[in-house]
């Protein structure tokens, strides 16, 4: 009786032990943060488990239409600007018009939500923090490799899905990753800050303009274009190679990084890059970007 005793026990805290680490892991898995990216594979499997699963392609319009992943419904980036020749390009809405226009797509905070776009990280990627920027629990990037999508067999189709039942997006507004022009100004000498314009060689040297004649780049900004943020298939780097591109440019974890580029679209990428993957303690965006700085200040060449 004694070792049936000790072996009920021992079965117990065993079962007690795979039910923490179960836990653990689904925790893991839904919290906001560090797990952002799903592989082809793991979606496959999420969309098997998950039948109320959102699927958004956040690519450029004119793709859409020649074919999407199935039940994928599509969000533009850009209607959840300000339409306003007032404010400069590229200026985000608010939490409550955000929040109000994903319960409008039927979407709430808590529901598992996969974003793509054309491959590039960019359109997803800003996507992925305007869900964050709005308090969504379980957000995740797939990537846009057509290999990786045909081994694993995902259904590409050209039929719109059926419009999802409008829901209530409970808003917890999540805004301490960004930063404003005021602070740009207030820190764009200060050695601690590191000012990273993700745009192209020519936007940052002027040859390309910005916005209304404007050239050049913000006073003090170093320049790293988006594309060193990623492989050349488009997918994000490990951070073992971030680590490699923060020790090239002096990123250090002493530092606060402050990423932007012209809009808030390829300094996203590079953010969450850096946030998410990296691990890095002080990344932010400056989401405004130098279509935000122009508005009030002169760029340099």
């Amino acid at each position: 009786m004694k070792y049936i005793k000790n072996f009920t026990l021992l079965v117990f805290f065993i079962a007690i032990s795979t039910i923490n680490a179960f836990s653990q892991a689904t925790a893991a898995q839904t919290a906001p943060g560090k797990d952002f990216i799903i592989t082809a594979k793991d979606f496959k499997n999420a969309v098997k488990s998950d039948q109320n699963i959102v699927i958004i392609d956040a690519g450029k319009p004119k793709d859409y239409p020649v074919n999407h992943l199935k039940n994928a419904m599509y969000i533009l980036y850009d209607d959840l600007n300000i339409d306003n020749p007032e404010v400069p390009l590229g200026t985000i809405q608010t939490p409550e018009f955000i929040g109000e226009y994903f319960g409008k797509k039927g979407i709430t905070a808590d529901d598992n939500i996969v974003i793509y776009d054309d491959g590039s990280q960019k359109y997803s990627s800003r996507m992925y923090v305007l869900f964050k920027y709005v308090g969504a629990n379980n957000v995740k990037l797939l990537h846009k490799d057509i290999d990786e999508w045909g081994k694993e067999r995902l259904p590409l189709t050209t039929q719109v899905p059926k419009e999802r039942e409008p829901a209530t997006f409970v808003v917890n507004t999540n805004n301490d990753f960004f930063v404003d022009l005021d602070y740009v100004m207030k820190n764009k000498d200060n050695p601690n800050v590191v000012l990273v314009d993700v745009r192209s060689p020519e936007e940052y040297t002027g040859v390309k303009k910005v916005v209304d004649g404007k050239f050049g780049h913000i006073p003090g900004s170093i320049n790293i274009p988006y594309e060193e943020f990623e492989t050349a298939s488009g997918a994000f780097k490990t951070k073992a190679q971030l680590q490699e591109l923060a020790d090239k440019y002096g990123l250090s974890n002493d530092k606060e990084i402050v990423f932007f580029c012209k809009t808030g679209v390829k300094g996203s990428v590079a953010y969450i890059a850096f946030d998410n993957i990296l691990g890095h303690p002080n990344a932010k965006l400056y989401d405004g970007g130098c279509a935000d700085y122009c508005s009030k200040y002169e760029l340099v060449k």
